[in-house]
């Protein structure tokens, strides 16, 4: 069987014949998985000194502990703040955590490796839909060019060898996947076939699982998208459809975002999540944080995708001008909207925009969107390659200095890429997996406005009383706390763990009944009110309200999905081909 590379998609809402889609899905895993490969290659050297993998690998680690424990969406994470816990995953998306903690125990407890694994998973993912993306348009030519251009963009190298940023990583690897689920929305609803999907939805979902901010950006790249689609065509009810699907996907994720907003006022503010936008602007010299290098680095991280973006779009520009199938309006619109977007908000000329628009500051780092950036250069660049590899009309000469141009701002990125991988620095991995368990102990992000760091607490017990007391430690675990006491006249216990709604308490003695929990004024931890004589007392970290609704909002979307899914009227079916 010959396999072909030049072939081309059908046209919207036409299926492909069983053998052409089969040929065409090999050529997309074998170009992610070389794209993955060539990510992932620098690992030969050691882990990468980035500056937040020891937050994940404690957090995995703790969640692969609960996991083990029976408890499926684990929230409080015990060990951070050296064994005083905090509620980590109420308001951190758990995605990438219970993907690298389940990889990880199939792994036998490697936490490095579950982490590493669920990263190559995902990478392997954004490539893989890159090629769907590009392929359903364009063919398998500029699919398969996308999809191993897609490994080169210097920030995603940056999330996951400087930076640490897997959780935005993750969520990135995604994009690609609904922006192919964008166009084919439009594109089909130019056609005339537009109808309800469920990918969207899953999609917006999955995005706010494992990264809050690149959802939020990603809300507003397809509503400034939507609102171009308006003015320029008119589709109203095309637009509302597709808010309407993004909305059902964000409360899909209600089990974590209902309440990681409701329980907002437990918690300090953490100092990354406060407004800091206006000093993490690109080609900004005043106000900025950065240095002179480091300014430098995110500068040219923007510029080299943003030439293949301006290079690509004119040679594509010049083909669609013979032949508008090259680059239809629907495809260019979508991709040009969000590439503009992107970039307009990562210069300082958009901080107007920073503070009228809502919730768009509390994401404060405008230089994240060089995501969304990377994703629609390598999609117009991958485009503009194949064109000028697959159109044989076009002289010769003006063929190969168009992809010479291409390959040298490839070579560019990719060079930049590289020295990227090797800023921090490597360690054995070995080193890495023995400082996982003090990982799991490092300060976190989420303290209750009473709670005082472990560090200014001093020395503090697991368990002390406020009167004279015996006491006995009979079960210690993640989310549970069972000790026996006697204090003939009651007492006030308080536990090494900090107080959190959640935190109840229950005595098991002559009398079984709740007893009271709160917070120590000063320090945090949690108090049990204690009553007198001899009892057991069993403190656990369970559900509250918010929670509830979150998991009930999650539900009936879920429901109303598949509803609408399976309710198909006649009328909107995509036409069949023999």
């Amino acid at each position: 069987m010959r396999l072909s590379i030049r072939g081309a998609a059908p046209p919207p809402g036409v299926p492909e014949p069983a053998g052409g889609f089969k040929r065409s899905w090999l050529w997309g895993a074998a170009a992610s998985l070389l794209a993955t490969a060539a990510l992932f290659l620098p690992l030969r050297a050691g882990i990468p000194r980035a500056a937040d993998l020891p937050y994940h690998l404690g957090t995995t680690a703790q969640v692969l502990d609960a996991l083990r424990h029976g408890d499926l969406y684990p929230r409080w994470m015990p060990n951070f703040y050296d064994g005083m816990g905090e509620p980590t995953l109420v308001f951190y998306p758990p995605g990438l955590y219970l993907i690298a903690a389940g990889l990880s125990g199939l792994a036998g407890g490697d936490v490095l490796f579950g982490l590493f694994a669920a990263l190559a998973f995902f990478a392997f993912a954004g490539s893989l839909g890159m090629f769907v993306f590009l392929r359903r348009s364009f063919g398998n030519l500029a699919a398969v060019c996308g999809a191993l251009l897609f490994a080169l963009l210097p920030y995603r190298v940056f999330e996951l060898y400087s930076a640490g940023l897997d959780s935005a990583f993750a969520a990135g690897c995604l994009l690609p996947w609904v922006f192919g689920a964008l166009a084919r929305e439009s594109e089909t609803e130019a056609a005339g076939v537009g109808r309800f999907r469920l990918a969207l939805p899953l999609l917006f979902a999955a995005v706010v699982l494992l990264n809050l901010p690149t959802a939020l950006f990603l809300a507003y790249l397809t509503a400034i998208w939507l609102a171009v689609e308006v003015v320029r065509s008119r589709r109203w009810r095309f637009a509302g459809r597709v808010l309407f699907e993004v909305g059902l996907g964000m409360l899909l994720a209600g089990l974590y975002l209902v309440p990681a907003i409701l329980e907002l006022p437990e918690i300090r503010i953490p100092m990354n999540a406060r407004a800091v936008y206006t000093s993490n602007f690109l080609f900004q010299r005043e106000r900025s944080w950065m240095t002179g290098g480091v300014q430098s680095m995110f500068d040219r991280m923007a510029i080299f995708p943003v030439i293949a973006l301006v290079f690509g779009s004119l040679i594509v520009w010049a083909f669609a001008r013979r032949d508008a199938r090259a680059w239809p309006p629907e495809s260019r619109r979508l991709m040009l909207t969000v590439a503009a977007v992107s970039f307009f908000l990562m210069t300082p000329i958009s901080l107007p925009f920073w503070k009228i628009f809502p919730v768009l500051r509390q994401v404060n780092l405008p230089w994240r969107l060089l995501e969304p950036l990377g994703v629609m250069s390598v999609a117009v660049a991958a485009l503009a390659s194949s064109l000028l590899l697959r159109q044989r009309a076009v002289a010769i000469p003006i063929r190969v200095a168009g992809i010479a141009a291409i390959l040298t701002v490839v070579l560019l990125w990719a060079v930049f890429a590289s020295s990227i991988s090797e800023v921090n620095g490597k360690v054995p991995a070995g080193s890495v997996r023995s400082l996982i368990e003090q990982y799991t102990r490092m300060p976190g992000y989420f303290l209750t406005p009473g709670a005082r760091p472990i560090a200014d607490l001093g020395r503090v017990p697991p368990l002390a009383c406020d009167q004279p007391c015996r006491v006995g430690i009979l079960e210690w675990s993640g989310t549970l706390r069972r000790f026996a006491i006697e204090a003939p006249p009651g007492t006030r216990v308080a536990v090494r763990s900090y107080f959190f709604p959640g935190w109840s308490a229950r005595s098991w003695g002559a009398v079984s009944a709740p007893v009271a929990t709160s917070a120590e004024p000063g320090t945090g931890r949690i108090v049990v009110a204690v009553p007198p004589g001899r009892s057991e007392i069993q403190l656990s970290f369970g559900t509250v309200p918010a929670r509830v609704i979150g998991w009930c909002v999650s539900a009936a979307v879920l429901a109303a999905l598949v509803f609408f899914h399976v309710r198909k009227p006649s009328s909107q079916k995509e036409p069949k081909v023999d």
